[in-house]
């Protein structure tokens, strides 16, 4: 079902120019991460849903594919066509819904969905379409934001804290709660769940932790610009080992050729326990790092004569704490117990 079309809409205002440095590297992660999934081709036929200005699909066109945009905003098309225009590229963009595509079944090998989603009336209907207009074989790929992150549901208890302590909330707009321009609140089960019978999961990857917690942008901005970079590449790296907690997620999923429309495809379990043992390796390693992060900013701290020379230090070791149980409780999940063969 197609809804009401803001065709109106526009970005302008949306996005501040001055971001905090876990938005700007959050925003970069994104992007990087959404077109390296797409993985477009020579030849190939790419549609980006919600395609915006244009920037991103544009990015793509070095790579030699044939590139189609859509978007339910006449304004944005228009940004859209400019952005091709001035690039030399052929302006294959057009206005309509997401939930009804104006292209026959089968027509593109790669579809796309970038922080879109999410202003869909109808989100499952939209990928559904997608999903008729990929052709068999063919990659989707949906990126969006995790409004059960870890960093949604620390936000909420420490505003509950603060209207207990303080007698009011935390001053709005709330990070955890859905903007105005949203039809939907997305989390990890539910960008799966739109998945339709049949479309195979692929990649299931988790970007960013923290983003947006109160305090946390300035934080960052006040310590030295490699110890920040480095604070959000190690969570970032966490994020990879726990996608339902992550700030964005970027589900990667193929549609099933028609060779192979009557048999399933699952990941071996081999496949499985390698994985596994991927990630506790990575967890371990994060555990590591936190420890010698933890003990640098201590020592910038007392260098500085900071408050946050307690409070950091003692903010890190307690989910060094909760990383230590993770990764031993994932350890001995992964360890394989061999039966005894009398």
């Amino acid at each position: 079902m197609c809804g009401p079309l803001d065709k109106g809409w526009d970005d302008e205002g949306v996005i501040p120019k001055d971001l905090s440095p876990d938005t700007d590297y959050l925003f970069t992660r994104m992007t990087y991460e959404t077109l390296r999934a797409v993985g477009a081709a020579p030849g190939e036929r790419v549609l980006d849903v919600g395609c915006g200005r244009g920037i991103d699909l544009a990015s793509l066109a070095p790579r030699g594919a044939q590139l189609f945009g859509l978007d339910g905003s006449h304004v944005m098309i228009r940004k859209a066509a400019e952005t091709f225009h001035e690039r030399g590229l052929p302006r294959r963009v057009v206005c309509a819904a997401a939930e009804g595509l104006p292209f026959s079944d089968a027509s593109f090998h790669k579809v796309y969905c970038k922080g879109a989603i999410d202003h869909f009336f109808d989100p499952g209907q939209a990928v559904r379409e997608m999903v008729r207009v990929l052709r068999p074989g063919g990659r989707l790929v949906l990126s969006v934001a995790n409004f059960e992150s870890l960093g949604c549901k620390l936000g909420r208890f420490y505003n509950r804290l603060h209207k207990s302590l303080r007698g009011r909330e935390l001053p709005r707009p709330h990070f955890w709660e859905i903007p105005a321009d949203h039809r939907c609140k997305f989390d990890h089960s539910l960008s799966i769940g739109l998945l339709p019978e049949g479309v195979r999961l692929r990649g299931d990857l988790g970007i960013s932790l923290f983003w947006g917690f109160p305090h946390w942008g300035q934080i960052l901005r006040s310590l030295p610009k490699a110890l920040s970079r480095g604070c959000l590449k190690a969570l970032d790296l966490a994020a990879r080992c726990i996608p339902s907690l992550a700030d964005v997620l970027v589900i990667t999923a193929l549609k099933p050729s028609d060779a192979a429309c009557d048999r399933h495809a699952p990941t071996t379990e081999n496949d499985g326990g390698e994985k596994m043992k991927s990630y506790s390796r990575v967890q371990g390693i994060l555990i590591c790092l936190g420890t010698v992060l933890a003990a640098v900013l201590f020592l910038i701290g007392l260098a500085m004569e900071s408050y946050w020379a307690v409070a950091i230090p003692v903010a890190i070791g307690f989910f060094w704490l909760l990383g230590l149980a993770f990764w031993i409780g994932w350890t001995l999940l992964t360890i394989k117990v061999e039966p005894d063969r009398d």
